[in-house]
Order: structure tokens, then sequence, then C-alpha cells
């Protein structure tokens, strides 16, 4: 397979800066071996925590396993590269109306930053194959978006995945077909894509996502960028928890090991002003025998990110009634887009005259800082217009439809008119000459009509009609 196959002209959005999604549930476990291959004979792999669940009010424990296929593996970290960009692909494409996507491997490979030579056609094409028979088990870990619980959930990112490659797309150009765009295709898990749906997920930079070195600093970049986003700039995690559940570091390192290990991470992480750079120790503090906790600041260049202007989003919450001091300080602790987000979910439910919230901006302030989740039947901004759009076109088409209408039953009744006008000045003489002759000019279907008593009268009425409207033609009605 190489770039003769699949080089057809492919039109994709450029990726801006934060134009990636994060499906949150997946950020929060690693989901993939960390490093370029798993470790021989691995085929499992487990991480777990222990939570304050607010909806129970009690600690919960979560657990996720992931199980690779004999023939294919675990995936790994380049595998969670590939992954996120099929869902930059899916967003361009459908926006996740649909669960099906179409691909080629040149496009995505141009996505990742990577040649489209031979070994990398068959890398990606083993990662999606890795995806699809890579089952995900989550134990009261699987954040449910629509009743805002944890539930179990076992399942496949990829349903379904055909690919078609040099050898069958030469085999369709030798039959003479044409080949205009993809054939290849993925199908998203329904769990997965349903999650995706209700937008349980979060926008990631994928500019600065691609800029980091390493597997494991994108990883901890994802996951802390999910926390940060919760509304915290500042974190702190047991040592063992945050290395070993967070970033699926070896379990078989100590404690000083865990610290060299991650320091190539946390220094990058602070070069690229993401992390507040501090001295060890305050990065590391410990707690007891053989315990110690990890400490994370966001930087400050990190707290806003605002693609519109700081001002016009304070303003736009102001307009929601929110006061301007606590407009102000959602900006400087919150993503932008997902301030964007929520304001857009209250005007949706404010457009409902059924909607029960009493209190908007409190509503508003309160599903900035809690990340609530889009409510079961949200529509975007844009799914609204292109929804109201389609009904301005159908009632469009229904009133022209009206109008045809209306207009042919005008005709219509001034033809009758007309037909009956004449009929009343015609001697009974003239109108008996005309009934003979269509009479004897009738086609064999009007000559049954005419035989039949049922239907003779009105067979007639019409053929002398028609001949009437050839004798005397009626002005154009208007």
């Amino acid at each position: 397979m190489g770039k003769a196959d699949e080089s057809v002209e492919l039109k994709h959005q450029s990726l801006e800066q934060g134009q990636g999604w994060d499906e949150l549930n997946l950020c929060e476990f690693p989901i993939a071996s960390l490093g370029d291959r798993a470790p021989a004979g691995c085929q499992k792999l487990c991480f777990e925590d222990t939570v304050w669940d607010e909806f129970n009010k009690k600690k919960i424990h979560r657990k996720l396993q992931i199980f690779g296929h004999p023939d294919y593996g675990l995936p790994t970290t380049k595998d969670e590269d590939i992954l996120r960009f099929m869902i930059v692909l899916a967003d361009q494409q459908n926006q996740f109306t649909d669960p099906k996507v179409y691909f080629t491997h040149y496009e995505l490979l141009k996505m990742l930053g990577l040649d489209d030579s031979k070994k990398n056609y068959q890398r990606l094409t083993d990662a999606m194959h890795r995806w699809r028979r890579t089952g995900l088990n989550y134990k009261n870990a699987w954040r449910d978006p629509k009743t805002k619980r944890w539930a179990n959930a076992d399942f496949s990112i990829l349903a379904d995945l055909v690919i078609f490659g040099a050898e069958e797309r030469a085999e369709i150009r030798q039959a003479g077909e044409k080949i205009d765009g993809r054939l290849s295709y993925f199908v998203w898990g329904s769990t997965f894509f349903e999650s995706m749906q209700a937008n349980y997920r979060k926008r990631i930079d994928l500019e600065f996502y691609k800029s980091l070195k390493s597997g494991q600093s994108k990883r901890t970049y994802s996951f802390l960028d999910k926390r940060f986003n919760a509304g915290r700039d500042s974190l702190e995690f047991p040592l063992e928890e945050f290395a070993f559940e967070k970033i699926g570091m070896s379990r078989k390192y100590d404690t000083g090991k865990i610290k060299e290990k991650l320091t190539p991470t946390i220094t990058e992480l602070e070069e690229k002003s993401f992390l507040v750079p501090q001295a060890k120790e305050q990065r590391y503090v410990k707690k007891g025998p053989k315990r110690w906790s990890i400490r994370l600041e966001r930087a400050k260049a990190q707290r806003v990110l605002l693609p519109p202007d700081s001002e016009t989003l304070v303003n736009k919450l102001v307009e929601r009634g929110v006061s301007k001091q606590i407009a102000v300080d959602l900006v400087e602790t919150f993503d932008a887009r997902a301030i964007e987000a929520k304001m857009d979910v209250l005007d949706w439910k404010l457009e409902d005259s059924n909607d029960s919230t009493k209190n908007p901006a409190g509503f508003l302030i309160d599903s900035i800082r809690n990340d609530y989740a889009p409510p079961a039947g949200y529509k975007t901004k844009e799914q609204r217009q292109q929804a109201a759009d389609q009904k301005a076109k159908r009632e469009s088409m229904q009133a022209a439809k009206k109008r045809k209408q209306k207009e042919q039953e005008k005709l219509m009744q001034a033809e009758r008119e007309h037909i009956n006008k004449i009929r009343s000045k015609l001697a009974s003489s003239e109108l008996a000459a005309i009934e003979k002759l269509v009479q004897e000019q009738a086609s064999d279907i009007e000559k049954q009509g005419l035989q039949n008593p049922i239907t003779r009268d009105w067979q007639l009425y019409f053929l002398v009609a028609a001949e009437l409207l050839k004798r005397y033609p009626m002005v154009e009605v208007k």
C-alpha cells in the first residue's frame, strides 16, 4: 500500500489550536500500555483508584481492565495518538452525528504529521485493528453522561472496521469503476459514541499535544488538563496512584525510580508553561513511611484559553445575569470553550417555554464550576440553527405547495365556469353533435367508460368539456 493508492484530493479543516476532543472517561485512566510497545506476553492492564462520589455521598472504588487481542496485542501510546486523530476526523466529517466515519490512510497520516510510507500505512492499519479488538471493562468507573452516575461498562471503542487496501482499490480501478474519495471506514462502538454525542468531552490543544516529546508527557497533559479544567489550578495526588493508575508507569518502580522517570515529563510541561516550576521539595511531599504525594499547579499562561477576547467573554456572562466580579473569576479560572458551551446550554434551556430554571445566572455559574454534563436532548447552537433552517425550508416548500394547489383549484374552477357558460349558450342540436363527435373519437379506455352506466355521464361530460376548451379557449386566469 503506498501513496498512489490513496492520494486522492481530500479536503479537511486545518487543525487550529484547541480543536481536538478528549472523551472525559478516557482521560481518567490510561487506555493503553505506556511506551511504543506493550510488555512481551502482556495481554491485560488494570488501573484503579478510590474517589468521593458526590451523588451517593461516599467513597467508591473504581477499576478499569484493558484486554488485548492475541493477534494484535495491547494498544500503545502511539495508538493513542492515532485514536485522537480519528476523533478529529470524525468531528470534522459529521460532528459525531453518525458513528460511521470514512477515511483514507493518507489523510490520517497527514494529520499525524507522518509521511505516507508503507511502514506508516501498516502502523496505522495495525493500530485500528488493535482498537477494534481491545476490550475496555469499566467497573463502577464509567461516568454515564445522561444519569451523571458511575456505571459498569464493557465495550470496544470501535465496533466495525473496513479497510480497502491497495489490491482491492486496484481491482476496482481495473473494473472501470471510479474511486472518488474514501472507501475505508470505521464505526464507533455505541458506548463511546453516545458519550461523545452527549458532549461528555473537553477540547484539547492538539498543537501543544503534538509538540510533546513522549507518550508519557502526552498522557500526563491529557489527564491534568481534564482535572485543571474542572476548576482546580492546584492538584495533589498520592505519588504511586498518580504514577501507576493515572500515567501507567511500571508498578515495579520504587519512590526514587518514579521521581526519576517523571522528571523528563514534569520538566517538559514546565518548560512549555503548562505547569508552574517547583523545586523537588515542593513538588514531592512526604506523608509518612513510604508515602509520598505529588503537587502540580497549572501555569497562569494555561489558566485562560480564550479564543474570543476575555472581556467579550466576561460581557457574555454578564448579559446572562452573572455579576461582573464572578464573571471575571470564571474567565480567569476555567477554559473559555467550556464557558461558551455552558452558556449555550443555558440559552437552549431558556428557549424552551416549559423550562423551570428559576435562577438562570446561578445555574450557569454552578454548571461552569461543577462541569455539568449537558441535559438529555440538548442541541448545540449550530445544531439548533440547522434544525431551524430545515424547518424554515420545509415550511417554505409547504407554502409553495399550497400556493400551487390553490392556483390549480382556481384554474379548475375557472375552467368549469367557462365550460358551463359555453354549454348554456349552445343549441341542443349543437351539443348533441359535439357529444356524437367525442364518442366517435374516444379511445378504447374512454369508450369503456361510456359503456358503463355508472361512469357514462361523467366520462361524456369530460370529453365534451375537453372539446369545448379546444374550440373556445379560455383567457388566462390571474
